[in-house]
């Protein structure tokens, strides 16, 4: 018999997890990040559309809580087959991320994957993103009573500010990477006067710094491809209070860059455990020869040096199109993705679909048409 308590609720902290047990159990996970924080899961839970249901599975070890898992249930269509899916409470914007479990105990990921089949809504396919931890990979992989998938699902760079001043870290770039910024800087130079602010601001601030971000991205390329955090009104209101939430902790850390006090560029970021987590960038479009995003960038990294931060973090990024902290370092974090398919006819489906139609519809079109041209 488990010595382990499971429990299901539909709140995050009520009776079965307070926000202090939380925050006692993410202290002695290794790799939690700031998307494991109950601030950020509160802000995701004040904004579940509707359809989407909060299952919040708590698990005790006596008197300390062992596991927190903050799930959301919802359907969707997984390569064309309507499911019930089961995911992490903050998707799809959470960055990397770390099982919420006491490290390095089989019993308990055992315990941890009996009591998600036992939710109390029944699904078909259970989604965990951007984990990062190998030894959390292995447990659960081996553990699973059902078939698993892993995959890559982005790498994120990080750049170590293990410098002693400004001069050496700059003494780092390489020769490309020197040229860019020194032709950026030039232009930005001949367009008027330039100023970099960075800010940590106070919760009262946040609503004017989000309008400030909102009105740059809407006129980016994000905004017109209605691809940016602030896009959606649902989306705007959750990075608003996410804001204010970080904001009280000092965390919410935000570097923009203005020509004759114009705002062009924003990086919308997060300072978690002595780390500045890049989230999200956009800028103004009429300014694009001028490369801002990569200036700004350069003057968070340099900042966070003066500031005495241990690293910049790209936080998240995609495989295809690598994050432009890349330029600055070779270093960097693998994520993966974990896919478990409940033995029902519906996960069973998307569980051939996409373990061996999907491979077999890309061997076929990687296959040469046998065609001669002239």
């Amino acid at each position: 018999m488990t010595r382990y308590q499971t429990n299901w609720q539909s709140v995050l902290h009520h009776g079965a997890a307070t926000e202090e047990q939380v925050n006692a159990l993410l202290s002695r996970v290794p790799h939690a990040t700031v998307f494991n924080t109950p601030e950020w899961c509160q802000a995701a839970a004040g904004c579940l559309a509707p359809g989407r249901a909060l299952h919040v599975l708590t698990i005790h070890d006596g008197d300390g809580l062992a596991a927190w898992l903050p799930l959301v249930c919802q359907r969707e269509r997984v390569h064309g087959i309507p499911v019930a899916t089961l995911r992490l409470l903050g998707h799809p914007f959470n960055d990397r991320v770390a099982m919420p479990i006491l490290p390095g105990n089989a019993e308990l990921v055992e315990t941890v994957l009996d009591a998600l089949f036992a939710c109390p809504q029944l699904w078909d396919l259970l989604v965990l993103s951007e984990l990062h931890d190998p030894g959390e990979r292995k447990l659960l992989a081996e553990r699973a009573p059902a078939p698993v998938d892993w995959r890559p699902c982005s790498r994120s760079p990080v750049l170590r500010l293990s410098f002693d001043s400004e001069t050496a870290l700059r003494a780092s770039y390489g020769k490309a990477l020197t040229t860019r910024l020194a032709r950026a800087r030039r232009k930005l130079a001949g367009a008027g006067t330039v100023r970099f602010e960075r800010l940590l601001p106070r919760p009262h601030e946040v609503p004017r710094l989000v309008s400030l971000c909102k009105a740059i991205e809407d006129i980016s390329w994000k905004g017109s491809h209605n691809l940016g955090i602030f896009s959606a009104p649902a989306n705007e209101r959750f990075f608003a209070d996410v804001g204010v939430r970080f904001a009280a902790r000092g965390w919410l850390d935000i570097g923009m860059l203005y020509v004759n006090e114009k705002l062009i560029s924003y990086r919308f970021g997060f300072r978690h455990n002595r780390v500045f987590q890049d989230f999200n960038l956009a800028f103004d479009p009429a300014y694009a020869a001028c490369a801002p995003g990569r200036v700004l960038l350069d003057e968070m990294i340099v900042s966070s040096l003066q500031q005495e931060l241990e690293a910049v973090d790209a936080s998240r990024s995609s495989v295809a199109e690598p994050h432009l902290l890349a330029d600055w370092t070779a270093e960097g974090i693998e994520h993966h993705e974990l896919w478990l398919f409940r033995p029902t006819w519906r996960g069973r489906l998307v569980g051939w679909a996409r373990r061996t139609l999907r491979p077999a519809v890309r061997r076929l079109r990687a296959r040469p048409s046998g065609r001669s041209h002239a």
